[in-house]
């Protein structure tokens, strides 16, 4: 699966790799392979390069997704915090 979903949804907001790279500290290669890497995975295109760069209708089912995953860490992390 997605190793780190946080830079997907990152680059998904930006919608540039270059600002996304920055954002995150790490290279615009880096971020690129990364990407790569996911298509790869997943069998599909997950951003259209041109005319300008974009998700592709299952670059945006996976943006929700990782949403909900993001949305289920964070109550996680809370509810270990009110354990605690």
């Amino acid at each position: 699966m997605i190793s780190n979903y946080k830079y997907f949804l990152v680059i998904a907001e930006e919608l540039s790799i270059s600002n996304a790279s920055r954002k995150l500290f790490v290279s615009h290669q880096g971020l690129s392979k990364y990407i790569k890497s996911l298509e790869e995975e997943f069998g599909t295109a997950l951003f259209e390069r041109k005319p300008k760069f974009a998700l592709t209708p299952a670059g945006k089912i996976l943006m929700e997704s990782l949403r909900e995953v993001e949305l289920i860490e964070k109550n996680f992390y809370e509810e270990l915090e009110n354990i605690k």
